[in-house]
């Protein structure tokens, strides 16, 4: 008798922990749903201002070395063999990476004319 007494309160128990998990996720559920509603009617009641403007990017200048270059402004022809390119305020500089090769017998290795990076590279003259 005893045995099934504690089967039976066993059952219960499992059958009303279950019917609490199921209480507990019904009202989780109800909880987000009641926030979803709410927040659809606090955004439909919002002023939302909708503008067609193209945003104007702003155009700073760079100042380099005591001068001042306008936004846009790009040299890669100078006796240096270095990239100046004035973008928004930063003067972006580049220069080569390679070195002078040693000579060759009589011959010296002298930059190529042109623009950068062109002029980066070597040709040997005799």
């Amino acid at each position: 008798m005893d045995v099934i007494r504690i089967a039976n309160s066993c059952r219960y128990e499992a059958h009303m922990s279950f019917h609490m998990t199921s209480m507990i996720t019904t009202s989780v559920v109800f909880s987000l749903l009641s926030h979803l509603m709410w927040s659809v009617s606090d955004a439909a009641r919002a002023n939302i201002v909708v503008s067609y403007e193209t945003p104007r990017p702003s155009r700073r200048s760079c100042q380099y070395n005591g001068k001042t270059f306008s936004h846009g402004y790009y040299n890669d022809t100078n006796p240096e063999c270095i990239s100046y390119w004035c973008v928004n305020g930063d003067m972006d500089i580049a220069t080569c990476s390679n070195e002078t090769p040693r000579p060759y017998g009589s011959c010296v290795y002298v930059r190529r004319k042109g623009p950068f990076p062109y002029c980066c590279e070597y040709i040997r003259a005799c």
